[in-house]
């Protein structure tokens, strides 16, 4: 065999196996009930990025299911569907707005380190977020922002979801572990409560969903046990 011909076949080795390498990587099987994001379509469910929830650290983290509440033609809106984590809307009681409350910051900082690697952050649409007054009450909403994870307002929440059975969600097991307000009941049994960005009935509250699916606005921003239901825009 000459030496030019040996050195084609050690190249169209390489070649055959980095073809390989590639195609199992893509034939890694999707999680039970999820799509591809790139096919993804209003109302199915993806798998993006990944944070504890089965509270069993020896295994790793698990993978975040999202619901599709919105699909573009470059972009998803995803809303995941479980409960992930428990924290304050804001660490103080006092008057404050989306802006000012340190659950946004906690998301768009520590939650995005934990739950996203490099090549997934890339892929997270930082986005204009307009919080409405509380109209009934007069409560400023605050400043627009620029967020790449956020929570719902009123009236996404009532426009994503709506009836109050579809606004209900699951609590994962480290958010219980974490004090995450829940219901064991056979009707809601798993259902964890969960913050809106809205503001309350006063400028120290915030609205939250029910364990039953049930919008209230009587929460105060620094109560502890409420849940977090992270909101976010990714590029297909």
């Amino acid at each position: 065999m000459s030496k030019t011909v040996r050195i084609v076949a050690s190249i169209l080795c390489v070649i055959l196996v980095a073809s390989a390498f590639t195609a199992c990587q893509k034939q890694e099987p999707l999680p039970e009930g999820t799509v591809a994001i790139d096919d993804a379509k209003t109302g199915e469910k993806v798998a993006f990025g990944r944070y504890e929830q089965d509270d069993i650290k020896d295994n790793g983290q698990e993978n975040i299911i999202w619901i599709v509440a919105e699909a573009q033609k470059d972009k998803l809106l995803l809303v995941s569907e479980k409960v992930l984590d428990t924290r304050k809307y804001n660490n103080d009681r006092k008057k404050v707005t989306w802006e000012e409350s340190t659950v946004r910051a906690w998301l768009n900082a520590d939650f995005v380190s934990s739950a996203f690697n490099a090549k997934e952050s890339k892929k997270l649409v930082e986005t204009t977020i307009i919080t409405p007054d509380y109209a009934k009450y007069n409560t400023p909403g605050g400043n627009d922002t620029k967020d790449k994870v956020f929570l719902l307002s009123i009236e996404e929440a009532e426009k994503y979801f709506v009836s109050d059975e579809s606004r209900r969600a699951q609590s994962s097991e480290s958010a219980k572990t974490g004090g995450l307000k829940w219901n064991d009941s056979i009707l809601y049994r798993g259902n964890g409560v969960w913050f809106l960005r809205t503001p309350g009935l006063k400028g120290d509250n915030v609205c939250y969903v029910n364990y039953d699916g049930k919008i209230y606005n009587t929460c105060f921003v620094d109560n502890e046990g409420f849940g977090i239901r992270p909101a976010i825009w990714v590029k297909r």
